[in-house]
């Protein structure tokens, strides 16, 4: 017992060490005034909600009496939801469990003063609790509030949950050890963006984002994630309340100049979208593009393209939405509809009965509307629009039943296995039993069907549930409306489009393009500028081919050629050879057998006239020599026409070198000669050495067989290649 009076006294001076912090900050954080009691529900144990349905004075943060009507039904299905615990037998049985509801108002502020008022109600008050054991809370549904409420409620270690907050600030387990939500984080929303970039071939985008915690982890998340996909961000620009119309033009400036990155991804509030769009229609306008020119993906955040002024320019987008399996069963549809303005509890019910029958409390005689104490004892379900708000709170509200549940589920496994005999009234044992580190654990394990679905957390207390997308289409027969094309599956994380349920325009029914460099043409490669995803191609040199990814050539080996329809690989040149078949191969013929003609003629010749002062002047034996090498070279043609083996090859190879010897060594000889004797004719010389016949022979004959051992010792060191 003085263990339990010990933990007493230390959470009153946290909370008191709390309320010191605020005060130290006044200047700050001004705590309105809380002075208005909470709607409560009696029980052994209590949840606290701290939860925004109303709205607050702007200048002091109070809560100002503006309830809406979703609101009102919020907090009738938290009382549906404790109802039904407590009339379930099976589900804490001799438990009863309680509600303490506090309205933050839409107020930052209030959020901070709501669980310091519920903490200060819950306790101890002469050694007796006034309301219950405060065993857990439920926050808000917005990200800015519930921060604060989890702050706090985390000094007490009760487990916070939240219905809708998504902000990847709540996932840090060292700053929120005890939050959960039904909702998984924004994180898996930029997951599930890429995942659909990757789908439709998208590697080049925009995004625009609110200037809060919420656009700021968004585009971090969706930078990295892009990146590592490959798919590269064109431009990213926060927008807030303080932007100007100059800097949304300049925003849309910069959107054009990045015109190929048709996808713009939206994590905006909608009155910063809309004014977005005003400035964009007018600029498309002006530049005679297409209205939907521009593609959008939409955050969970995102107004549907359906409350657009200009839904054109909203056509073929996608937008993603948690994906709650609602169950349309009528449990809440018939207890609402048996409720009565005498029999409801709840503190707003003066809301609700004006709405539902359209009536007023007002007493003024030139009110136009009924009075509503003529519907006092009239039950809900005769009102003409109890059809139309009871079967939408069963979908919109569903989490807010199951949120209750998840913690009654919770509260019995604790029961179950540390006081299982545990009964109403035992406020000692049940002080003892249940503590909210614990409880937190055992609501990681909860797993159930709800109204909302299945209802499951991960390890840090993320929900499991996944997103649908949508596409706001457009086609003449139907007009425009919207069509759920796919789901992302929280844990498998993957994504699954159903393209035959696509619809990009009116026109042509094809995906638009979102690239930054068109891909490089064959037989070019790539230098990538600043940005991975854009580049300039240059051309490869007429022997190369590009590498895998044509970001450099290669050069093809010895007898191969690239591919010139892919410029990837390197085939094998085929060997070719000429032949008397082929045309040139008959030219070949033509001209040799013609040369060998010519050359018998001039053999003729020179023998018939041999012994004439003109032949012998010309060298008759070199000229011999030189008409020999000349005919060796018209039959080597020959040769080079037949089929090529290694024979062929050689006797080519040794006679053309060796035939332009014959040729050419004569007259290096005979030119020697002639200078030889023009020199001694010039020095008076009357004898001239080595210009005989024979000695010309011989020189000749030396010189040509010098080319035939070259040619030899060539040979042997490489042989020719056989084909």
């Amino acid at each position: 017992m003085a263990m339990v009076y010990f933990r007493e006294i230390w959470k009153v001076l946290v909370l008191l060490l709390l309320m010191i912090l605020l005060v130290d900050y006044s200047k700050e954080i001004i705590i309105p005034d809380v002075t208005d009691e909470p709607f409560t529900i009696a029980g052994d144990l209590i949840l606290g909600v701290v939860k925004s349905i109303g709205q607050n004075d702007k200048r002091t943060s109070a809560c100002n009496g503006k309830v809406s009507i979703g609101g009102v039904i919020t907090v009738e299905m938290f009382s549906f939801a404790i109802a039904q615990v407590n009339a379930n037998k099976s589900l804490l049985p001799g438990i009863k469990l309680g509600m303490r509801f506090f309205d933050t108002c839409g107020s930052e502020r209030m959020a901070v003063a709501r669980p310091m008022q519920l903490l200060d109600a819950m306790c101890p008050q002469n050694n007796a609790r006034t309301y219950g054991q405060l065993v857990g809370a439920i926050g808000d549904g917005r990200s800015k509030y519930v921060v604060h409420e989890a702050r706090i409620l985390r000094q007490f270690s009760l487990p916070v949950m939240s219905t809708a907050a998504t902000s990847d600030e709540l996932s840090d387990q060292k700053a929120f050890p005890y939050f959960l939500r039904t909702a998984p984080p924004d994180e898996f929303q930029t997951t599930v963006m890429v995942d659909i970039l990757t789908q439709f071939n998208w590697s080049y985008f925009s995004m625009l984002y609110v200037d809060d915690s919420y656009g700021i982890f968004a585009l971090n998340n969706l930078y990295h994630r892009s990146k590592q996909k490959g798919i590269c961000m064109a431009y990213s620009k926060s927008i807030g309340d303080l932007t100007t119309d100059d800097e949304y033009e300049d925003i849309i400036k910069t959107l054009w100049k990045q015109k190929r990155a048709r996808v713009i991804i939206s994590f905006l509030s909608g009155k910063h979208l809309f004014r977005l769009l005003h400035k964009l229609k007018k600029f498309l306008e002006v530049k005679k593009a297409e209205s939907n020119h521009f593609i959008w993906i939409g955050s969970d955040a995102f107004r549907s393209p359906s409350s657009w002024e200009d839904k054109e320019m909203g056509v073929g987008s996608i937008y993603i939405d948690l994906d709650f399996k609602t169950i349309h069963e009528k449990s809440f549809y018939h207890y609402f509809g048996l409720l009565t303005y005498e029999n409801i509890t709840n503190p707003w019910k003066d809301i609700l009965v004006e709405y539902l029958f359209n009536c007023t409390w007002n007493s003024s005689p030139n009110w136009r509307y009924l009075h509503c104490e003529k519907f006092q004892n009239v039950s809900f379900n005769e009102s003409e629009r109890f059809k139309d708000i009871a079967n939408d709170a069963s979908s919109k509200f569903a989490t807010t039943h199951d949120c209750i549940f998840a913690f009654a589920f919770a509260i019995q496994e604790m029961i179950s296995q540390r006081c299982p005999n545990v009964s109403s009234g035992d406020t000692n044992t049940l002080e003892v039993c249940i503590h909210g580190h614990l409880l937190y654990d055992y609501l990681l394990n909860v797993s159930f069907t709800g109204l909302a679905g299945p209802i499951a957390f991960d390890s840090v207390g993320n929900g499991m549930t996944g997103y649908k997308i949508s596409q706001f289409q457009y086609n003449p027969a139907d007009g425009f409306r919207h069509v759920v094309i796919g789901n992302w599956d929280r844990a498998r994380e993957s994504i699954h489009i159903e393209m035959n349920k696509m619809n990009w325009n009116a026109i042509t029914n094809t995906a638009p393009r979102s690239y930054c460099s068109e891909p490089c043409p064959p037989g070019h490669y790539s230098i990538t500028l600043d940005v991975h995803c854009c580049w300039k191609c240059q051309p490869c040199r007429s022997n190369e081919i590009t590498n895998f990814n044509k970001t450099d050539c290669v050069q093809c080996k010895e007898f191969s050629w690239p591919d010139q329809n892919t410029f990837l690989d390197c085939v094998e040149i085929a060997a070719v050879a000429l032949n008397v078949s082929h045309p040139v191969g008959i030219t070949l013929i033509v001209l040799v057998t013609a040369g060998l003609v010519i050359d018998i003629l001039i053999v003729s010749v020179y023998i018939r006239y041999r012994h004439e002062r003109l032949i012998k002047a010309a060298s008759r034996e070199l000229s011999f020599v030189t008409l020999f090498g000349t005919s060796i070279s018209f039959l080597l043609v020959l040769v080079l026409l037949a089929k090529p083996s290694s024979i062929t090859c050689s006797i080519h190879r040794i006679g053309f070198n060796v035939s332009y010897s014959i040729i050419y060594c004569p007259l290096l000889v005979k030119t020697n000669r002639i200078y030889r004797i023009f020199s001694a004719g010039k020095r008076g010389l009357s004898q001239i050495r080595y210009i005989s016949g024979n000695f010309q022979m011989f020189a000749t004959t030396a010189l040509i067989t010098i080319q035939v051992m070259h040619v030899i010792n060539r040979m042997s060191s490489s042989l020719p290649l056989q084909i």
